[in-house]
């Protein structure tokens, strides 16, 4: 389960991680997905190492990653929908790089 926060979307890129409805916080980081070594898998899901490791997802869409990065032709913009970063998220999950929890 993924949860998000989308205060002032539209306006501002959305984070989100995945979450833990059982202990209502962000999933613990030894059970984030993993991914093969070198993947964007590996990279988007990754949980040290970074501002927000665990509670966002190392992308240019997610609010958390965006500052200090120069991803300025990739990063998130106002014509960016949600749906884009879900769709994301869920090729992932559903690739050959996926490599379970």
């Amino acid at each position: 389960m993924v949860r998000w926060n989308v205060d002032q979307y539209g306006s501002q890129a959305s984070t989100g991680g995945f979450w833990d409805p059982g202990t209502g916080t962000f999933l613990a980081p030894e059970k984030w997905p993993k991914g093969r070594s070198g993947s964007t898998v590996a990279s988007v899901f990754k949980v040290a190492g970074w501002a927000a490791p665990g509670r966002g997802f190392y992308h240019h869409y997610d609010r958390l990653a965006i500052p200090g990065h120069p991803w300025t032709k990739d990063a998130w913009n106002p014509t960016v929908k949600l749906t884009d970063f879900i769709t994301l998220i869920y090729r992932w999950l559903n690739c050959g790089d996926y490599l379970g929890q």
